[in-house]
Protein backbone atom coordinates (compact mmCIF):
# COMPACT_ATOMS: atom_id res chain seq x y z
CA UNK A 1 0.00 0.00 0.00
CA UNK A 2 1.48 3.57 -0.84
CA UNK A 3 2.53 5.47 2.85
CA UNK A 4 0.95 9.06 2.99
CA UNK A 5 2.20 10.95 5.59
CA UNK A 6 0.59 14.54 5.32
CA UNK A 7 -2.94 14.93 7.12
CA UNK A 8 -5.49 17.10 7.46
CA UNK A 9 -8.67 17.30 9.02
CA UNK A 10 -10.67 14.21 7.65
CA UNK A 11 -13.73 14.85 5.06
CA UNK A 12 -17.35 14.17 6.45
CA UNK A 13 -18.32 12.21 3.87
CA UNK A 14 -20.51 10.05 5.58
CA UNK A 15 -22.69 7.19 3.31
CA UNK A 16 -25.55 5.90 5.47
CA UNK A 17 -25.36 2.57 6.00
CA UNK A 18 -27.86 1.88 3.24
CA UNK A 19 -25.87 2.66 0.73
CA UNK A 20 -22.97 0.99 1.43
CA UNK A 21 -22.99 -2.99 0.63
CA UNK A 22 -20.95 -5.75 0.79
CA UNK A 23 -19.38 -5.66 -2.27
CA UNK A 24 -18.44 -2.14 -1.11
CA UNK A 25 -16.78 -3.85 1.66
CA UNK A 26 -14.93 -6.38 0.42
CA UNK A 27 -13.56 -4.45 -1.87
CA UNK A 28 -12.58 -1.52 0.35
CA UNK A 29 -9.04 -0.44 0.01
CA UNK A 30 -6.64 0.00 3.17
CA UNK A 31 -3.74 2.13 3.37
CA UNK A 32 -1.08 1.51 5.56
CA UNK A 33 0.05 5.46 5.86
CA UNK A 34 2.57 5.28 8.69
CA UNK A 35 4.14 3.67 11.55
CA UNK A 36 6.29 5.23 14.23
CA UNK A 37 7.27 5.45 18.04
CA UNK A 38 5.97 7.22 20.74
CA UNK A 39 7.04 8.64 24.02
CA UNK A 40 6.51 5.70 26.43
CA UNK A 41 6.66 8.20 29.63
CA UNK A 42 3.60 7.19 31.80
CA UNK A 43 0.62 9.59 32.16
CA UNK A 44 -3.01 9.62 32.53
CA UNK A 45 -3.84 9.70 28.80
CA UNK A 46 -2.52 8.69 25.75
CA UNK A 47 -0.73 11.13 22.57
CA UNK A 48 -3.78 10.25 20.43
CA UNK A 49 -5.97 12.30 22.35
CA UNK A 50 -3.80 15.15 22.21
CA UNK A 51 -3.73 14.85 18.51
CA UNK A 52 -7.78 14.42 18.55
CA UNK A 53 -7.63 18.27 20.01
CA UNK A 54 -5.64 19.57 16.70
CA UNK A 55 -8.56 18.20 14.48
CA UNK A 56 -11.58 20.26 14.05
CA UNK A 57 -14.07 17.99 12.35
CA UNK A 58 -16.61 14.91 12.88
CA UNK A 59 -17.02 12.11 13.36
CA UNK A 60 -14.63 11.93 15.94
CA UNK A 61 -14.11 8.78 18.25
CA UNK A 62 -11.74 7.69 20.74
CA UNK A 63 -10.88 5.30 22.94
CA UNK A 64 -8.05 4.03 25.61
CA UNK A 65 -7.87 1.07 27.26
CA UNK A 66 -7.99 1.07 31.13
CA UNK A 67 -4.89 -0.42 31.56
CA UNK A 68 -3.11 2.39 29.10
CA UNK A 69 -1.99 -0.06 26.94
CA UNK A 70 -3.99 0.49 23.64
CA UNK A 71 -5.85 3.45 22.12
CA UNK A 72 -8.23 4.23 19.08
CA UNK A 73 -8.83 7.42 17.25
CA UNK A 74 -10.94 7.12 14.59
CA UNK A 75 -11.71 10.29 12.47
CA UNK A 76 -14.36 10.49 9.81
CA UNK A 77 -16.10 8.32 8.27
CA UNK A 78 -16.06 6.06 5.56
CA UNK A 79 -20.05 4.72 6.33
CA UNK A 80 -22.60 5.31 9.35
CA UNK A 81 -24.95 2.43 10.57
CA UNK A 82 -26.96 3.09 13.24
CA UNK A 83 -30.44 1.83 13.92
CA UNK A 84 -33.40 2.46 16.97
CA UNK A 85 -32.47 -0.98 18.65
CA UNK A 86 -30.02 -3.83 18.75
CA UNK A 87 -32.35 -6.19 17.11
CA UNK A 88 -33.15 -3.60 14.02
CA UNK A 89 -29.44 -3.07 13.97
CA UNK A 90 -28.55 -6.86 13.11
CA UNK A 91 -31.80 -7.30 10.92
CA UNK A 92 -30.57 -4.41 8.80
CA UNK A 93 -27.15 -5.24 8.79
CA UNK A 94 -26.74 -8.80 9.52
CA UNK A 95 -24.10 -8.83 6.69
CA UNK A 96 -21.70 -6.52 8.20
CA UNK A 97 -19.79 -7.91 11.06
CA UNK A 98 -19.07 -10.82 8.65
CA UNK A 99 -18.06 -8.95 5.43
CA UNK A 100 -15.70 -7.06 7.92
CA UNK A 101 -14.36 -9.76 9.39
CA UNK A 102 -13.75 -11.50 5.86
CA UNK A 103 -11.68 -8.44 4.57
CA UNK A 104 -7.95 -9.35 3.71
CA UNK A 105 -7.34 -6.54 6.83
CA UNK A 106 -9.60 -7.65 9.17
CA UNK A 107 -7.40 -7.06 11.56
CA UNK A 108 -7.26 -4.01 11.37
CA UNK A 109 -11.02 -2.79 9.59
CA UNK A 110 -12.31 -1.26 13.05
CA UNK A 111 -16.15 -0.52 13.61
CA UNK A 112 -16.07 2.10 16.15
CA UNK A 113 -19.33 3.34 18.46
CA UNK A 114 -21.74 2.25 20.70
CA UNK A 115 -25.18 1.92 22.40
CA UNK A 116 -27.58 4.33 24.24
CA UNK A 117 -28.79 2.79 27.94
CA UNK A 118 -31.84 1.24 26.42
CA UNK A 119 -31.09 0.66 23.09
CA UNK A 120 -33.99 2.91 22.85
CA UNK A 121 -33.96 6.22 20.70
CA UNK A 122 -31.81 8.46 22.90
CA UNK A 123 -34.51 11.35 22.37
CA UNK A 124 -34.11 15.12 21.61
CA UNK A 125 -31.88 16.14 23.96
CA UNK A 126 -29.45 13.90 22.25
CA UNK A 127 -29.27 15.42 18.66
CA UNK A 128 -27.47 13.40 16.02
CA UNK A 129 -27.01 10.58 18.51
CA UNK A 130 -28.96 7.09 17.71
CA UNK A 131 -29.97 4.20 20.28
CA UNK A 132 -26.91 1.89 18.08
CA UNK A 133 -24.36 4.02 16.30
CA UNK A 134 -21.23 2.91 14.69
CA UNK A 135 -18.80 4.30 12.01
CA UNK A 136 -16.29 2.89 9.14
CA UNK A 137 -13.94 5.88 10.08
CA UNK A 138 -11.94 7.14 6.80
CA UNK A 139 -8.77 6.84 9.28
CA UNK A 140 -7.59 4.87 11.93
CA UNK A 141 -5.08 5.91 14.68
CA UNK A 142 -3.84 3.12 16.75
CA UNK A 143 -1.98 2.65 19.11
CA UNK A 144 -0.01 -0.70 20.72
CA UNK A 145 2.37 -0.10 23.85
CA UNK A 146 4.26 3.11 22.08
CA UNK A 147 3.96 1.98 18.64
CA UNK A 148 1.09 4.13 17.06
CA UNK A 149 -0.26 2.81 13.36
CA UNK A 150 -2.31 5.00 10.91
CA UNK A 151 -4.39 3.70 7.77
CA UNK A 152 -6.88 4.96 5.63
CA UNK A 153 -9.53 3.25 4.66
CA UNK A 154 -11.12 3.99 1.22
CA UNK A 155 -9.63 6.00 -1.62
CA UNK A 156 -8.46 9.10 -0.69
CA UNK A 157 -10.72 10.69 -3.33
CA UNK A 158 -10.32 14.56 -1.48
CA UNK A 159 -7.00 14.55 -2.46
CA UNK A 160 -6.47 15.32 0.90
CA UNK A 161 -2.80 13.75 1.49
CA UNK A 162 0.46 13.75 -0.41
CA UNK A 163 2.23 9.91 -1.19
CA UNK A 164 5.22 10.65 0.63
CA UNK A 165 6.78 8.34 3.00
CA UNK A 166 7.60 9.47 6.74
CA UNK A 167 6.25 10.04 10.18
CA UNK A 168 3.30 12.06 10.75
CA UNK A 169 3.94 15.55 10.91
CA UNK A 170 3.51 16.59 14.74
CA UNK A 171 0.76 19.46 15.47
CA UNK A 172 0.74 21.61 18.87
CA UNK A 173 -1.93 20.90 21.39
CA UNK A 174 -4.26 23.58 21.39
CA UNK A 175 -4.04 25.68 24.79
CA UNK A 176 -7.25 24.84 26.95
CA UNK A 177 -9.24 27.98 27.81
CA UNK A 178 -10.12 29.05 31.25
CA UNK A 179 -13.54 27.67 32.16
CA UNK A 180 -15.64 29.34 34.87
CA UNK A 181 -19.15 26.60 34.73
CA UNK A 182 -22.32 27.95 35.86
CA UNK A 183 -23.66 24.54 37.76
CA UNK A 184 -27.41 26.05 37.02
CA UNK A 185 -29.86 22.89 37.63
CA UNK A 186 -29.60 19.56 39.09
CA UNK A 187 -32.50 16.82 38.08
CA UNK A 188 -33.68 15.26 40.29
CA UNK A 189 -34.06 17.77 43.15
CA UNK A 190 -33.13 16.20 46.72
CA UNK A 191 -36.90 16.26 47.42
CA UNK A 192 -37.97 14.57 44.11
CA UNK A 193 -34.89 12.21 44.41
CA UNK A 194 -36.29 11.35 48.57
CA UNK A 195 -39.65 10.92 46.85
CA UNK A 196 -38.60 8.63 44.02
CA UNK A 197 -36.11 6.44 46.72
CA UNK A 198 -39.21 5.81 48.87
CA UNK A 199 -41.23 4.58 45.84
CA UNK A 200 -38.17 2.11 45.09
CA UNK A 201 -37.74 1.13 48.36
CA UNK A 202 -41.56 0.09 48.74
CA UNK A 203 -41.05 -1.75 45.70
CA UNK A 204 -38.30 -3.98 46.80
CA UNK A 205 -40.13 -4.61 49.86
CA UNK A 206 -43.15 -5.40 48.10
CA UNK A 207 -41.00 -7.98 46.16
CA UNK A 208 -41.40 -6.08 42.19
CA UNK A 209 -38.09 -4.90 42.83
CA UNK A 210 -34.12 -6.27 44.35
CA UNK A 211 -32.37 -2.98 43.05
CA UNK A 212 -32.55 -0.72 40.22
CA UNK A 213 -29.70 2.20 40.12
CA UNK A 214 -31.23 5.82 39.52
CA UNK A 215 -29.35 8.49 37.80
CA UNK A 216 -29.19 12.46 38.56
CA UNK A 217 -27.94 15.03 36.13
CA UNK A 218 -26.14 17.92 36.30
CA UNK A 219 -26.58 21.09 34.23
CA UNK A 220 -23.83 23.80 33.83
CA UNK A 221 -22.87 26.52 31.60
CA UNK A 222 -19.42 27.25 30.39
CA UNK A 223 -17.88 30.58 29.80
CA UNK A 224 -16.78 29.73 26.48
CA UNK A 225 -16.71 26.57 24.30
CA UNK A 226 -14.07 24.25 24.58
CA UNK A 227 -12.59 21.25 22.33
CA UNK A 228 -13.85 18.12 23.92
CA UNK A 229 -10.48 16.33 23.38
CA UNK A 230 -9.17 18.83 26.17
CA UNK A 231 -11.97 18.96 28.59
CA UNK A 232 -11.48 15.32 28.58
CA UNK A 233 -7.82 15.90 29.56
CA UNK A 234 -9.32 17.56 32.54
CA UNK A 235 -11.24 14.51 33.36
CA UNK A 236 -7.67 12.41 33.68
CA UNK A 237 -5.97 14.58 35.84
CA UNK A 238 -4.14 11.92 37.90
CA UNK A 239 -3.87 8.13 36.88
CA UNK A 240 -6.34 6.14 37.92
CA UNK A 241 -8.20 2.68 36.28
CA UNK A 242 -10.22 3.97 34.28
CA UNK A 243 -11.26 4.37 30.23
CA UNK A 244 -11.65 7.68 28.54
CA UNK A 245 -13.43 8.04 25.46
CA UNK A 246 -15.08 10.72 23.50
CA UNK A 247 -17.59 10.11 20.56
CA UNK A 248 -18.97 13.24 18.14
CA UNK A 249 -21.13 11.78 15.60
CA UNK A 250 -21.75 14.47 13.72
CA UNK A 251 -19.63 16.52 11.18
CA UNK A 252 -19.03 19.04 14.12
CA UNK A 253 -17.65 18.68 17.26
CA UNK A 254 -20.70 19.79 19.14
CA UNK A 255 -22.04 17.46 21.22
CA UNK A 256 -19.80 15.43 22.02
CA UNK A 257 -20.37 12.51 24.42
CA UNK A 258 -17.20 12.30 26.84
CA UNK A 259 -16.20 10.36 30.11
CA UNK A 260 -13.98 7.94 31.70
CA UNK A 261 -15.53 4.90 32.63
CA UNK A 262 -13.80 2.06 34.84
CA UNK A 263 -15.96 -0.18 34.09
CA UNK A 264 -15.62 -2.86 31.18
CA UNK A 265 -18.68 -4.53 30.00
CA UNK A 266 -16.71 -7.04 27.93
CA UNK A 267 -13.46 -7.57 25.62
CA UNK A 268 -13.45 -10.70 23.10
CA UNK A 269 -9.97 -11.78 22.09
CA UNK A 270 -9.35 -14.65 19.52
CA UNK A 271 -7.55 -17.44 19.95
CA UNK A 272 -5.48 -16.68 23.35
CA UNK A 273 -2.68 -18.71 24.54
CA UNK A 274 -4.63 -21.11 27.15
CA UNK A 275 -2.95 -20.71 30.53
CA UNK A 276 -3.76 -22.49 33.99
CA UNK A 277 -5.53 -20.54 36.02
CA UNK A 278 -5.00 -19.73 39.70
CA UNK A 279 -8.57 -18.57 40.15
CA UNK A 280 -11.54 -21.03 41.40
CA UNK A 281 -13.90 -21.89 38.82
CA UNK A 282 -17.06 -21.61 39.13
CA UNK A 283 -18.95 -24.12 36.67
CA UNK A 284 -19.80 -27.32 36.18
CA UNK A 285 -18.68 -27.07 32.66
CA UNK A 286 -16.02 -29.87 31.53
CA UNK A 287 -12.53 -28.87 31.40
CA UNK A 288 -11.42 -29.56 28.34
CA UNK A 289 -11.98 -26.53 26.24
CA UNK A 290 -12.73 -27.00 22.19
CA UNK A 291 -10.03 -25.13 20.01
CA UNK A 292 -9.89 -22.85 18.93
CA UNK A 293 -10.96 -20.74 21.54
CA UNK A 294 -12.45 -17.48 22.22
CA UNK A 295 -11.49 -15.87 25.73
CA UNK A 296 -14.01 -13.16 27.11
CA UNK A 297 -13.47 -11.06 30.25
CA UNK A 298 -15.80 -9.38 32.09
CA UNK A 299 -16.53 -7.64 35.32
CA UNK A 300 -18.97 -6.84 38.20
CA UNK A 301 -18.50 -3.38 39.65
CA UNK A 302 -21.01 -2.15 42.14
CA UNK A 303 -20.87 -1.47 45.78
CA UNK A 304 -19.20 2.07 46.61
CA UNK A 305 -18.00 4.06 49.58
CA UNK A 306 -16.47 6.75 50.32
CA UNK A 307 -12.80 6.82 51.22
CA UNK A 308 -11.57 7.90 55.08
CA UNK A 309 -10.02 11.65 55.16
CA UNK A 310 -7.07 9.60 56.65
CA UNK A 311 -6.35 7.50 53.60
CA UNK A 312 -3.35 7.89 51.64
CA UNK A 313 -2.38 7.42 47.91
CA UNK A 314 -0.76 4.39 49.59
CA UNK A 315 -2.84 2.88 51.88
CA UNK A 316 -4.77 0.08 52.07
CA UNK A 317 -8.41 0.25 50.99
CA UNK A 318 -11.37 0.10 52.86
CA UNK A 319 -11.01 -3.21 54.95
CA UNK A 320 -14.74 -3.23 55.80
CA UNK A 321 -16.00 -2.55 52.38
CA UNK A 322 -15.53 -6.12 51.55
CA UNK A 323 -16.75 -7.95 54.57
CA UNK A 324 -18.60 -5.63 56.86
CA UNK A 325 -21.03 -3.32 54.55
CA UNK A 326 -23.90 -5.82 53.69
CA UNK A 327 -25.26 -3.28 51.52
CA UNK A 328 -22.82 -2.52 48.98
CA UNK A 329 -22.06 -6.22 49.52
CA UNK A 330 -26.17 -7.26 48.08
CA UNK A 331 -25.49 -4.68 45.72
CA UNK A 332 -22.71 -6.28 43.87
CA UNK A 333 -23.83 -9.91 44.14
CA UNK A 334 -26.83 -8.82 42.30
CA UNK A 335 -24.10 -7.92 39.66
CA UNK A 336 -21.89 -10.86 39.99
CA UNK A 337 -24.25 -13.75 39.70
CA UNK A 338 -26.46 -12.16 36.66
CA UNK A 339 -23.23 -11.76 34.44
CA UNK A 340 -22.29 -15.38 35.70
CA UNK A 341 -26.12 -16.33 35.09
CA UNK A 342 -25.94 -14.79 31.01
CA UNK A 343 -22.36 -16.01 30.52
CA UNK A 344 -22.97 -20.25 31.58
CA UNK A 345 -25.66 -20.06 28.19
CA UNK A 346 -22.85 -19.50 25.97
CA UNK A 347 -19.51 -20.39 27.76
CA UNK A 348 -17.23 -23.96 27.78
CA UNK A 349 -16.13 -22.73 31.53
CA UNK A 350 -16.10 -19.79 33.61
CA UNK A 351 -13.62 -18.46 36.04
CA UNK A 352 -14.28 -16.16 38.92
CA UNK A 353 -12.71 -15.28 42.20
CA UNK A 354 -15.19 -16.18 45.49
CA UNK A 355 -14.75 -13.26 47.03
CA UNK A 356 -14.55 -9.75 45.60
CA UNK A 357 -11.28 -7.21 44.89
CA UNK A 358 -11.54 -3.55 45.65
CA UNK A 359 -10.60 -0.91 43.33
CA UNK A 360 -10.10 2.82 44.29
CA UNK A 361 -10.73 5.88 42.14
CA UNK A 362 -9.77 9.30 43.04
CA UNK A 363 -12.53 9.36 46.69
CA UNK A 364 -14.51 6.31 46.15
CA UNK A 365 -13.59 2.74 46.99
CA UNK A 366 -15.94 0.07 44.65
CA UNK A 367 -16.30 -3.77 44.68
CA UNK A 368 -15.08 -5.63 41.62
CA UNK A 369 -15.53 -8.83 40.82
CA UNK A 370 -13.39 -9.93 37.61
CA UNK A 371 -14.97 -12.62 35.43
CA UNK A 372 -13.47 -14.73 32.67
CA UNK A 373 -15.20 -16.91 29.96
CA UNK A 374 -14.26 -19.57 27.15
CA UNK A 375 -16.22 -19.66 24.05
CA UNK A 376 -15.87 -22.50 21.81
CA UNK A 377 -17.33 -20.67 18.80
CA UNK A 378 -16.34 -16.87 18.08
CA UNK A 379 -19.48 -15.12 19.01
CA UNK A 380 -20.70 -11.58 17.35
CA UNK A 381 -19.44 -8.71 19.88
CA UNK A 382 -23.41 -7.41 19.37
CA UNK A 383 -24.65 -10.74 20.91
CA UNK A 384 -22.86 -10.36 23.32
CA UNK A 385 -23.76 -6.64 24.01
CA UNK A 386 -27.30 -7.41 24.17
CA UNK A 387 -26.60 -10.31 26.57
CA UNK A 388 -25.08 -9.05 29.11
CA UNK A 389 -26.12 -4.69 28.95
CA UNK A 390 -27.70 -3.40 30.71
CA UNK A 391 -26.31 -5.17 34.09
CA UNK A 392 -27.86 -4.85 37.44
CA UNK A 393 -24.76 -2.41 37.79
CA UNK A 394 -26.50 0.31 35.64
CA UNK A 395 -29.78 -0.99 35.19
CA UNK A 396 -31.05 -3.45 38.15
CA UNK A 397 -32.82 -6.48 38.70
CA UNK A 398 -35.01 -8.39 37.88
CA UNK A 399 -34.37 -6.44 34.31
CA UNK A 400 -37.04 -5.76 33.07
CA UNK A 401 -38.59 -4.17 36.40
CA UNK A 402 -36.01 -1.91 36.69
CA UNK A 403 -35.89 -0.61 33.53
CA UNK A 404 -39.73 0.28 33.57
CA UNK A 405 -39.30 1.81 36.95
CA UNK A 406 -36.17 4.47 35.47
CA UNK A 407 -38.43 5.14 32.76
CA UNK A 408 -41.18 5.68 34.81
CA UNK A 409 -39.07 7.86 37.42
CA UNK A 410 -36.34 9.35 36.28
CA UNK A 411 -37.11 13.47 35.01
CA UNK A 412 -34.52 12.75 31.85
CA UNK A 413 -33.58 10.71 28.96
CA UNK A 414 -30.56 8.77 29.43
CA UNK A 415 -29.14 8.64 26.53
CA UNK A 416 -25.85 6.88 25.90
CA UNK A 417 -25.33 7.48 29.79
CA UNK A 418 -24.91 4.49 31.15
CA UNK A 419 -24.80 2.46 27.82
CA UNK A 420 -21.99 1.15 25.78
CA UNK A 421 -19.11 2.78 24.00
CA UNK A 422 -16.61 0.08 22.40
CA UNK A 423 -14.91 -0.77 18.90
CA UNK A 424 -15.11 -4.61 16.92
CA UNK A 425 -12.29 -5.91 14.63
CA UNK A 426 -12.21 -9.85 13.75
CA UNK A 427 -9.15 -9.96 16.44
CA UNK A 428 -10.51 -8.22 19.40
CA UNK A 429 -13.20 -6.51 20.81
CA UNK A 430 -14.00 -4.29 23.83
CA UNK A 431 -16.62 -2.57 25.05
CA UNK A 432 -17.37 -0.28 28.21
CA UNK A 433 -20.36 0.90 29.89
CA UNK A 434 -20.15 4.76 29.68
CA UNK A 435 -20.03 5.59 33.13
CA UNK A 436 -18.41 8.87 34.54
CA UNK A 437 -19.95 11.21 31.15
CA UNK A 438 -21.34 14.16 30.36
CA UNK A 439 -22.55 15.44 26.96
CA UNK A 440 -20.96 18.69 25.76
CA UNK A 441 -23.08 20.69 23.52
CA UNK A 442 -21.64 24.25 22.50
CA UNK A 443 -21.22 25.98 25.78
CA UNK A 444 -23.50 24.09 27.95
CA UNK A 445 -22.38 20.60 29.77
CA UNK A 446 -24.73 17.97 31.34
CA UNK A 447 -22.91 15.41 34.06
CA UNK A 448 -24.23 12.13 34.76
CA UNK A 449 -24.42 9.90 37.72
CA UNK A 450 -25.93 7.16 39.22
CA UNK A 451 -26.35 5.26 42.37
CA UNK A 452 -27.69 1.80 42.98
CA UNK A 453 -31.08 1.52 45.35
CA UNK A 454 -31.04 -1.75 47.48
CA UNK A 455 -32.80 -2.23 50.62
CA UNK A 456 -31.40 -0.56 53.28
CA UNK A 457 -30.58 2.51 51.46
CA UNK A 458 -31.34 5.87 52.14
CA UNK A 459 -31.69 8.85 50.38
CA UNK A 460 -29.50 11.10 52.52
CA UNK A 461 -26.80 8.07 51.90
CA UNK A 462 -27.01 7.46 48.09
CA UNK A 463 -27.27 11.23 47.12
CA UNK A 464 -23.70 12.06 49.00
CA UNK A 465 -22.77 9.06 46.99
CA UNK A 466 -23.89 11.24 43.91
CA UNK A 467 -22.00 14.25 45.01
CA UNK A 468 -18.59 12.41 45.42
CA UNK A 469 -19.24 10.72 41.79
CA UNK A 470 -19.93 14.30 40.49
CA UNK A 471 -17.15 16.12 42.54
CA UNK A 472 -14.09 15.58 40.44
CA UNK A 473 -16.00 16.14 36.90
CA UNK A 474 -16.88 19.46 38.81
CA UNK A 475 -13.47 20.23 39.76
CA UNK A 476 -12.09 19.43 36.26
CA UNK A 477 -14.13 21.05 34.23
CA UNK A 478 -13.63 24.27 36.67
CA UNK A 479 -9.67 23.81 36.75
Amino acid sequence: MSPISSLVAPSCDQAESDAVTQETIASLPVYHIASYRTSTEPRPFGPLLSYASTLSHGPLWYLQTRDGSREILAAGAIATFRADSLADFQHRHSWLISSLNAHPFAEVLTLVGGTSFDTEAPGASWPGFSAVHFILPRQLHLRRGNVIDVYQFGDDTEGCSSRAGGPIPSRETPTAPFLAPSWVASEPTFDEWEKTLKEALNAIEHGELQKVVLARRALANLNTSIHPALLLQRLLASPQPVAPYLFAPGPKLSPTFIGATPELLFALVQNPSQSPSEQQTLSDSPTSIPSPCITLESEALAGTLSRSPRDTTDSPPAPNLASGCHKERAEHQFVVTSILEKLRTIAVRIEAPPEPQITTLHDLHHLVTPIRADLASPPCPLDIVALLHPTPAVGGTPPQAARSFIRDHEPFERGWYAGTIGYMTNERSEFYVSLRSALLNENELIAYVGAGIVSGSTAVQEWRELDLKQQRLVASVGA
